[in-house]
């Protein structure tokens, strides 16, 4: 669990599987802060199930809440969201999954989340700095390089999405370049060149151990010649 987020109120509990991998917890959040406040920005990363406050266990002076979201690329988007100023405050943003338990990233896509609903997240992020939503501290550039990569997977493919999403937020990857995935094809072909070397070196050396291993096993005198004969498993000694 975050070192910042200690407890979570009981109102936020009882919660079915699929609705803890498509929630995000939020902190920081002012204590004159409303619901409704809350889904005007994060409607923006798409369409909202339920959003439920409540006051800080840890901190009576601030509020957290929960959004969960009707499907996993909305929730993936949001991910993206740290340092969003709702009221006054720049807000954090926590994939709830990780608080609560051991439940991984969802490893396929759920059959009533078709891929139509896909958004793209460098649009979310365009439109909110356009609205100064984003505390000053926030870089833009890393932010949209982020949602580049969530964007460039395939359409249908939530799983990847959700990943990149989720190892950005919990700091496991930093932004990347445009460029980078023309640099990972690249890496990509060296490693496979490199891995056919290593093999081939391996057999080389693997051959040249045995080739000793007879030698020693043989006897010969040091210096001589050994050539095995063609007409039987003897040796001619030259």
């Amino acid at each position: 669990m975050s070192q910042e987020v200690s407890q979570i109120p009981a109102s936020f509990s009882n919660l079915t599987s699929s609705q803890i991998l498509r929630s995000i917890f939020v902190s920081r959040l002012a204590p004159t802060l409303n619901v409704k406040q809350v889904i005007d920005l994060f409607c923006y990363c798409g369409d909202i199930e339920r959003v439920l406050i409540a006051i800080d266990p840890t901190n009576p002076n601030k509020q957290v809440s929960l959004v969960i979201f009707d499907d996993q690329y909305a929730y993936a988007t949001s991910l993206l969201l740290k340092g969003l100023i709702i009221g006054e405050s720049a807000v954090q943003v926590y994939p709830f999954h990780e608080l609560v338990g051991t439940l991984p990233v969802p490893l396929k896509q759920p059959n009533n989340y078709p891929s139509a609903i896909y958004r793209s997240a460098q649009a979310v992020i365009v439109r909110l700095f356009e609205e100064n939503q984003f505390h000053q501290k926030v870089d833009r550039d890393q932010l949209l390089d982020i949602a580049y990569r969530m964007d460039s997977t395939e359409q249908g493919n939530v799983v990847d999405r959700v990943s990149i999403a989720f190892l950005f937020c919990t700091g496991k990857i930093r932004p990347i370049e445009s460029e980078m995935p023309e640099i990972t094809g690249a890496l990509n072909t060296v490693k496979g060149s490199l891995n056919s070397a290593g093999e081939t070196l391996s057999k080389g050396w693997g051959y040249l151990k045995q080739q000793i291993q007879d030698a020693g096993n043989d006897s010969q005198p040091r210096g001589s010649v050994k050539i095995r004969s063609s007409e039987g498993s003897g040796y001619q000694q030259y």
